[in-house]
């Protein structure tokens, strides 16, 4: 399966974890549509053991479970609920799968490798599994149902990337501008989604992460700013839309659980 990446790792693998149980696909197709283009993944459990990525799906979609994932930076923890090792692992990976099953409760962070040249660059990811505490609380304190972060991400997204566009890319470095504008007017989504998804979290999760990208880019360079007071002001405001954009892209994968857990 060849495809482009859109939505982060942790992200893909926490809907196809969710989606394997109503028959969406097989263990096959939901391990190809994580891996992409990476080489095969491999899985580390908290006892040493070493398995292929498709052995987490089967253990992990075996019974009735909850499955989310985190998109952490540092100084926001928001749907992180610890011991510290988890926190920490997950803010430098800044991606995490949260799980629960009836065996208890564990993340999954993605350790990645990068090899190759920027032609043809490739990628080894390790997904380490460590025990985790009770998630699910926190996440939707912190993070809330998908449904409100929808709302609220929608009325700005559109009106956010057009004033990003008119306010800052003629000042810009080509190669950002270039990149922002391919974002921005791409409306398709290349990663493979379990089909069961519901659209309209499908798409949240593809606007805010592609919004959160562009700011990203955006951050890179001071644009139109022409005095640091002006720099700081601008990067405040960048740096507030790309939290709400992680955070609904977070919100967006927590989906209905299949039972109390």
């Amino acid at each position: 399966m060849s495809y482009d990446r859109l939505l982060p790792r942790s992200v893909l693998l926490s809907l196809w974890i969710e989606h394997l149980e109503v028959g969406a696909a097989s263990i096959k197709d939901a391990t190809d549509a994580v891996q992409g283009y990476d080489e095969p993944h491999s899985v580390v459990w908290p006892d040493g053991q070493v398995a292929p990525l498709s052995e987490l799906l089967s253990v992990w979609t075996a019974s009735t479970r909850d499955v989310a994932a985190v998109l952490p930076v540092a100084g926001d923890l928001s749907g992180l609920s610890g011991p510290g090792s988890v926190n920490t692992a997950a803010v430098d990976a800044g991606e995490v799968v949260l799980f629960s099953n009836v065996s208890g409760h564990f993340a999954a962070v993605p350790h990645v490798t990068e090899f190759g040249s920027h032609i043809e660059p490739g990628h080894m990811v390790t997904w380490e599994i460590f025990e985790a505490n009770a998630w699910r609380q926190r996440f939707l304190g912190t993070l809330g149902y998908w449904i409100d972060a929808r709302r609220n991400l929608d009325m700005g997204v559109e009106q956010t990337i057009d004033r990003l566009m008119i306010l800052d890319v003629s000042p810009w470095r080509d190669d950002v501008a270039v990149e922002i504008e391919a974002l921005r007017d791409s409306a398709y989504v290349p990663d493979p989604m379990p089909e069961t998804l519901n659209p309209l979290r499908a798409e949240l999760l593809a606007s805010g992460w592609r919004l959160a990208t562009i700011v990203d880019l955006a951050q890179a360079d001071d644009g139109g700013a022409i005095s640091g007071w002006e720099a700081d002001r601008r990067r405040e405001a960048l740096t507030a839309m790309e939290s709400n954009a992680r955070r609904a892209v977070s919100a967006a994968t927590l989906g209905t659980p299949s039972s109390t857990i």
